[in-house]
């Protein structure tokens, strides 16, 4: 799938290109997708207060406020066990868990002590084996496990450390920052 600001998406399979058009999409770029097990692509567009979800039957759906999401989305990741998690911007709505019975989501973002001027934006998230979600911000490294978060200090020398990428290969978390 590609994503554009026109409201549309291009499908690309087996070399053809099938274009989806999506009015409600216009004028905002969609600059995060991720398929997930149930093969429905979420789309997470610049400013949008909320998501949409394209199923695989074609069907486009937005969760905003009204189905507990009460964030800019920027980031969309599942676990192995099928879990979404959403990482979005704000101090009191920064991490979200999608609860897929009650269609839903919930706000898992607990208060974090941090600078009063810093917004707390959530870049990316990797998960760990114990269903533990690792959140990449633009004040560094968080570590979400039993519905506690807590900042992860990391050696480096860089105030703040803003997290652009998070990877785990071989039980090693990479990261990827705006120091390199």
């Amino acid at each position: 799938f590609l994503g554009y600001k026109d409201g549309f998406i291009d499908q690309y399979t087996n070399g053809q290109v099938q274009r989806i058009e999506f009015p409600e999409l216009q004028d905002r770029i969609i600059f995060f997708m991720m398929a997930d097990q149930t093969n429905s692509i979420w789309l997470c567009q610049n400013g949008l207060y909320g998501i949409y979800r394209l199923s695989e039957e074609g069907q486009l759906k937005y969760y905003g406020p009204e189905q507990g999401l009460t964030t800019n989305s920027i980031v969309i990741r599942q676990n192995a066990e099928g879990t979404i998690f959403l990482g979005g911007l704000g101090n009191d709505n920064y991490l979200f868990e999608y609860d897929p019975v009650e269609d839903r989501f919930n706000n898992r973002s607990n208060a974090l002590v941090i600078d009063e001027q810093v917004s707390i934006s959530v870049n990316d998230l990797e998960f760990g084996n114990d269903n533990d979600v690792w959140l990449g911000t633009n004040d560094g490294l968080y570590h979400f496990e039993s519905n506690v978060i807590t900042k992860v200090p990391l050696p480096i020398e860089q105030n703040p450390l803003v997290i652009k990428s998070l990877s785990k290969h071989n039980e090693i978390l990479w990261i990827g920052a705006n120091v390199g």
